[in-house]
């Protein structure tokens, strides 16, 4: 085959797709269809179904199952480690840290994060009120290309803890490390559809976010995304993750 005739390949390819090149081969790693629009309406009503049944999850219940999803990555370390060395180039060794670093954020939310959404008292006389953290609904992470695993699960395991369901929308090259990561998930004791990935095109990402079906958008990445997302509902601060909801459950 020509190179010819692979460059007109490739360039239809990352048009109906999310592509990863291996960096260090220019040689196309993996390539994702996007999802049809059918195909996200059946994602989002599967995500707020098993939200609704998530919330109501006891709290140490819902620890638990963060600390299975530890463990589950850690079984899964090196093959994590190098699904991010073929799609965006990260050294073997810096993948393996990656994980680990993941899991160990697993643990520290099972042991230390039910206090931090627990009922808080007030100044009320008789303690007649108290203060609770409620869940919010499904939440929709953009996540960028840097830190494939990091990015995403430093959002997806307090989100998870709260109460609520995750759409991890990740950057088009990382959409085999989004995969891999439902899959440890739901490994961990997760009920299925409960995180889920949308792989669709740029331009189709704002109907999303304006679909009532979800409660919060939380991203991190340039400044360029962060103000396409700001033009739609949310202040943002360049590289950092904040969750602003706009609608209730």
């Amino acid at each position: 085959m020509s190179s010819s005739t692979n460059a007109a390949r490739d360039s239809t390819m990352r048009q109906g797709g999310s592509t990863a090149v291996n960096p260090a081969t220019g040689e196309i790693f993996a390539w994702h269809p996007y999802q049809a629009r059918a195909e996200v309406s059946v994602l989002l009503d599967s995500a707020v179904s098993a939200f609704r049944k998530w919330r109501g999850v006891p709290i140490q219940e819902r620890s638990a199952v963060l600390a299975g999803i530890g463990a589950a990555l850690r079984r899964r370390r090196d093959t994590f480690a190098a699904t991010m060395t073929h799609e965006m180039g990260k050294p073997i060794a810096q993948g393996r840290a990656e994980v680990e670093k993941c899991a160990t954020l697993c643990d520290w939310y099972a042991k230390h994060g039910p206090p931090l959404v627990a009922d808080e008292p007030t100044t009320v006389e008789s303690q007649a009120a108290h203060v609770s953290f409620l869940p919010l609904g499904v939440v929709l992470g953009i996540m960028p290309w840097n830190y494939p695993c990091w990015q995403a699960l430093r959002a997806i395991v307090p989100v998870l803890l709260a109460g609520n369901g995750f759409l991890l929308k990740h950057a088009p090259s990382c959409t085999s490390t989004a995969l891999d990561l439902i899959r440890a998930i739901e490994e961990g004791g997760a009920p299925r559809d409960l995180v889920s990935v949308l792989n669709i095109a740029e331009s189709d990402v704002q109907a999303v976010i304006d679909d009532e079906r979800v409660a919060a958008v939380t991203l991190t990445g340039s400044v360029r995304a962060g103000s396409a997302v700001d033009r739609i509902h949310l202040s943002f601060s360049p590289m950092q993750t904040s969750i602003r909801p706009w609608r209730r459950p």
